[in-house]
């Protein structure tokens, strides 16, 4: 009768690691954490260009009549500024006069776009209206008190939504790219860590 010994466990050399390096689990988190420091800045840096833009707008006292300088060809947007806790616009019966003495078209504007009036607390800007400037020149606008009986300023300027959704999509973009390539080769080091070790 023949004794077979048992075959002695594998013993790993002293020093040497037990399966994949921890490296990825480093690199992984830093690709996350450098995702969302990129995209906080961008949005950071895209909030301060939108404040900026905010206050380049040319602005005019509700009810009253200005005239503002177009420098080129484009629709500019009508912003009624106003305490945040006022009721909302109504129609303020607003008209504008282009270079040449003919009336331009004013139409409501779709969707809710709001700001907040920098410096001035408690007030907010919502575009209520919109024109399009065939061409360079003064245009005069004039509006009426709101059907509300509240008073405010009426500002002109661009569309910041169009200014402001690109850095929002770009700073989304750079926020999953790096955060899903940073979270894949995490979970690939555990999978492989772990298969290592089985």
């Amino acid at each position: 009768m023949s004794v077979t010994s048992p075959v002695p466990p594998a013993v790993r050399p002293a020093g040497t690691s037990p399966g994949p390096s921890r490296l990825g689990y480093w690199i992984g988190g830093g690709l996350v954490a450098a995702a969302f420091l990129g995209a906080a800045v961008w949005v950071v840096l895209a909030f301060f260009g939108l404040m900026s833009q905010v206050n380049g707008f040319q602005r005019m006292t509700v009810p009253g009549t200005a005239t503002v300088q177009v420098t080129q060809a484009a629709t500019r947007v009508l912003y009624f500024e106003g305490p945040r806790t006022a009721a909302p616009v109504g129609q303020l019966g607003i008209r504008v006069t282009g270079p040449g003495g003919n009336a331009v078209a004013v139409a409501a504007y779709h969707g809710d776009l709001r700001y907040d009036v920098p410096g001035e607390s408690g007030r907010v800007g919502k575009a209520i209206a919109s024109f399009h400037a065939a061409a360079a020149g003064d245009y005069r606008i004039s509006a009426g008190p709101a059907t509300t009986g509240t008073g405010g300023t009426l500002a002109v300027g661009d569309d910041v939504m169009w200014n402001v959704a690109p850095h929002i999509a770009g700073a989304g973009a750079v926020f999953l790219a790096g955060a899903g390539a940073g979270l894949t080769l995490i979970i690939i080091t555990g999978v492989r860590r772990s298969a290592a070790r089985r």
